[in-house]
Parts: structure tokens; C-alpha cells; sequence
């Protein structure tokens, strides 16, 4: 028996998610520049192709205080959108530069924006993240999957990967298993009525 729930909030991963952070690593977010480009997403399957789900035009303006990027993009393939997004800078103590969305509706600095009609903050587009939406086994057999996609490639250590490393991350991904199955079992128990 499969159980749905008709009050989940749609999750981070079911719409398109601009970065700042990866704005910034392939040089599009550049000081005293303007400069246009086209972005577009493609999910990717093991059986099928990669797909194209989104694609914008964008136009990055970082003459002078105002920093903006300009989004240009066709929704739902009837209605023409142009959206302006500042963008903030901050400092962390390290060293660098560290740029901000402000959100469009908000004005809240965030790292993401998520696409609906318009690119918002999580906030504003009232989504959650996928963890949230799981059950305790399922967390605990995705973090289970996490530790072992750290230090395992093809079933093998990863040749850089040290010996205590490997086994130290290998038991933390055993514990975890552990505790959802043991999470799994009695949630069926429950449903089986034994």
C-alpha cells in the first residue's frame, strides 16, 4: 500500500535552482563587466538522453554600485518574462568575495532562487527540502547511501581514500543502515497490525 499526502509542499528539487555560487565559479559574476549568456538545465536519466526541463537568456551588470543580473525567459511556452535581481557582495573574514541574490519579492540575500512564474527565494516560492518530506528510516538510509558514496566507487575504495578513513566512514554508514531498517521494520509492524 503505497501512502500519499495531499498537504506536501513541493521540494527544492522539483523546480529550477539558480546559483550564485555557480555564477560566480564560471566567471559570469565578473567586477566592472556586462555580460550575457544563456543558462539551461537538463535532467538526467540512466535509461533516456539528457532532456532540456528550463533555459534563460541572462544579462550580468557589475558597472558601478548597482549589481544586477536580468533574467529573460519564456514561462509555460506563452508568456515572455524579463527579471531584474540585485545582487549583493559581502566579505567573509577569510578573505574573497561572497555574492548574494536579494530576492525579488522579498528582498532577502539568498544563495539560490528557485523558478516558478518568477525566480524566488525558497521562501517565497513556500518550498521545502527533500529531507523534510522523509520518513526517519528514509533519512537514515540516505545519510547511510552518503558516507558510502564518500569513500566507495564501483563497490571499491577509492584508491586516495586511507584505510582508516575508509573504515571509520564504512562503520557510520553500517550504523545507520542499521538504525533504518530497524526504524522500517517497526513502521511495518505497525501497518501489519503484529
Amino acid at each position: 500500500m503505497v501512502w500519499y499526502r495531499f498537504d506536501k509542499k513541493r521540494t527544492t528539487d522539483d523546480l529550477l535552482r539558480l546559483s550564485a555560487g555557480w555564477l560566480k565559479k564560471h566567471d559570469y559574476l565578473r567586477e566592472n563587466s556586462i555580460i550575457n549568456g544563456r543558462l539551461s538545465w537538463k535532467q538526467h536519466s540512466e535509461a533516456y538522453p539528457p532532456k532540456e526541463t528550463g533555459s534563460l537568456n541572462f544579462s550580468a551588470n557589475f558597472f558601478g554600485e548597482k549589481r544586477h543580473i536580468t533574467l529573460f525567459y519564456k514561462y509555460r511556452d506563452r508568456e515572455y518574462i524579463s527579471l531584474d535581481i540585485p545582487i549583493v557582495c559581502s566579505y567573509p573574514y577569510y578573505g574573497g568575495r561572497r555574492y548574494w541574490f536579494l530576492c525579488p519579492r522579498c528582498g532577502r540575500k539568498s544563495t539560490f532562487l528557485y523558478g516558478g512564474k518568477y525566480f524566488l527565494c525558497r521562501r517565497c516560492q513556500n518550498l521545502s527540502y527533500p529531507t523534510q518530506q522523509m520518513g526517519f528510516w528514509e533519512r537514515m538510509l540516505a545519510r547511510s547511501r552518503k558516507y558510502e558514496k564518500r569513500v566507495l566507487k564501483d563497490g571499491c575504495r577509492k584508491p586516495w581514500v586511507h584505510q582508516s578513513t575508509f573504515e571509520k566512514y564504512m562503520d557510520r554508514s553500517e550504523d545507520y543502515e542499521m538504525r533504518g531498517l530497524f526504524a522500517m521494520c517497526r513502521v511495518l509492524k505497525r501497518l501489519t497490525g503484529e
